[in-house]
């Protein structure tokens, strides 16, 4: 799952590894990106993406441990979320559909690392890796790292 898939710059690439082993789920609460990312996968011959349009309230519309990987680049910050309670939601819902022991890939911008991965944790994952490298962001390529995590087998989240 793409949560804030937006046109797809991260989807596409993703449904291409996957194949037509599995299926990319791109949320989106953006109806126009949404269905330019859905586009560009047609015109790709990309079958195995299924757009989701929510709005942050709305939660995701998938089954209780039903992924095995969640993406959340660019967006889990403080100009989408500025409230830790708004991301504390967001968390709750890719703990709720992701597998025991699956991952979660973030990569953080517009807030501080160490303080987003602590906001993590405290939902139920455990940061297992951090890989550094370029990464294509605002339409340009800048030094960047993605955050691993896992989700912690039987969990409790804490309030």
């Amino acid at each position: 799952m793409d949560f804030g898939s937006g046109e797809g710059k991260y989807t596409l690439p993703v449904a291409s590894v996957v194949g037509d082993r599995g299926t990319v789920y791109a949320v989106e609460k953006d109806a126009k990106k949404l269905k330019e990312l859905l586009e560009k996968a047609r015109s790709a011959g990309m079958h195995n993406i299924v757009g989701m349009h929510t709005q942050e309230e709305a939660g995701i519309d998938l089954e209780d441990r039903s992924l095995h990987a969640a993406l959340l680049f660019d967006v889990l910050h403080l100009y989408y979320f500025p409230e830790p309670e708004q991301r504390a939601r967001v968390l709750d819902e890719v703990h709720r559909v992701l597998k025991d022991e699956s991952l979660l890939l973030l990569y953080p911008t517009h807030m501080d690392a160490r303080e987003l991965a602590k906001e993590v944790e405290a939902r139920g994952f455990r940061l297992k890796a951090r890989q550094s490298g370029d990464m294509f962001h605002n339409g340009r390529t800048e030094k960047g790292s993605v955050l691993v995590f896992t989700k912690e087998r039987h969990a409790g989240r804490r309030p």
